[in-house]
Order: structure tokens, then sequence, then C-alpha cells
């Protein structure tokens, strides 16, 4: 039995999602070039502190996840699927943001290893995705 409607109203939200998504980039990065130009012209002029710098970097990484976002929903609304490895590189991406802006004086160290064993498990099935990808696509699986 299939339902014709409930397809059109998951295509109408994922489309909704796209542009509030969209939004939320151009926002970020507004927000993201305010914050530096106003970072650049307090004194020291021109100069970024550590803070600074890891607070911007946090931000451009969150801009760049929301824009990974995106592309994973526009896939999704192309192609009525999800591509594996786009949603495990935003995944590495936004767990990258988060080694990034770690801190660890206010930061368990084992909530590092932790991050670590995420960093590792997402690295190890972005490779045997390729690899499976590659071993299909050369015809060795048949």
């Amino acid at each position: 039995m299939t339902f014709p409607w409930i397809d059109r109203a998951i295509r109408w939200v994922a489309a909704a999602l796209m542009w509030m998504l969209t939004v939320v980039v151009i926002a970020g990065a507004v927000d993201l070039g305010v914050t530096l130009a106003l970072d650049l012209v307090t004194p020291p002029i021109g100069r970024l502190d550590v803070a600074e710098l890891l607070r911007l970097l946090g931000l451009f990484l969150v801009v760049l996840i929301a824009i990974e976002l995106v592309y994973v929903v526009r896939l999704y609304l192309e192609g009525r699927h999800f591509d594996v490895e786009v949603v495990l590189m935003v995944a590495l991406i936004a767990i990258a943001r988060k080694i990034v802006v770690f801190d660890l004086e206010r930061n368990e160290p084992a909530l590092l290893l932790g991050i670590s064993a995420v960093v590792t498990s997402l690295a190890a099935a972005l490779f045997l995705l390729r690899f499976s990808r590659r071993w299909d696509a050369n015809g060795a699986a048949r």
C-alpha cells in the first residue's frame, strides 16, 4: 500500500528545511564576517588573540557544517536518498570543530579520548565506504 501524499509531505518538509538551513548559512556567514571585522578593529588593531581565533574558527566550522547539511538535503530532494559519504564528512567536520575549540582546562581528559574514538570510527567508516566503492567500480566484487 502506498501513500503518495506522505511522500509529497516529506518532500515539502525537506524543501522547507533546506530553505531554513540556507537562511542559517547566510546569517552565520554575516555573523562571522561582522565578528571578524569587529575583532580586527578593536585594540590591538589587526591582531587576534588565541581565544578570538578559536571562536572565529568555531563559527567558520559551524557555517561549513550548515553548508554541508544544505547539500545533504538537496541531494535527498534530487534523488530521494542520502549520500552516506557526505553525511560522514559532515560528522567529521563537526567533530573537527569540537577538537578545534576543545578546552583542556574546562573539560575532562577522558572526553578527549572519547572524541578520538569517534574520529577513528568515522575515519574508518569513510575509508571502508570509499574502499568498497572503488572495489565495486573496478568490478572486483563480481
